[in-house]
């Protein structure tokens, strides 16, 4: 028996869907799903000293036409990656073994490239699967 799943995108998906591509034989992303504001697709929480913090990925909604995030481009004029990296430098400084890991949080922001969110997610999945072990 052959185990498929699927999933909509998200950004800096958590643990759930890691498992779920490590417990299926065949995993389907499913890159044509509309964006809709204020989901998870382009933006995640983190705990922040005082309660979570969102970390978004800014994204362009002017003329954007077709509803598939496939096309959907991302804002580069705005900072959105210092902002997240000095976002989990200080919500995270105390946290156990943030010393060895920040070289690779900053790598991976370093990786997250590409004009269109669908690039950013991508880079995103890899970054973390090989992290785990599963690429």
């Amino acid at each position: 028996m052959t185990t498929l799943s699927a999933h909509a995108p998200a950004f800096l998906a958590n643990a759930n869907f890691y498992h779920r591509i490590a417990k299926s034989d065949v995993f389907v992303m499913h890159l044509g799903v509309q964006f809709e504001k204020g989901s998870f697709i382009n933006r995640n929480r983190i705990q922040g000293v005082n309660g979570p913090v969102w970390l978004t990925v800014p994204v362009k909604l002017k003329g954007y036409v077709n509803g598939s995030i496939s096309t959907m481009g991302v804002e580069r004029a705005q900072p959105w990656k210092r902002k997240h990296r000095a976002l989990i430098h200080s919500h995270y400084i105390k946290a156990p073994h943030f010393k060895e890991n920040w070289p690779k949080i900053q790598g991976l922001y370093d990786a997250l490239t590409g004009g269109t969110l669908v690039r950013i997610l991508l880079r995103d999945y890899t970054f973390w699967m090989i992290e785990l072990g599963m690429a």
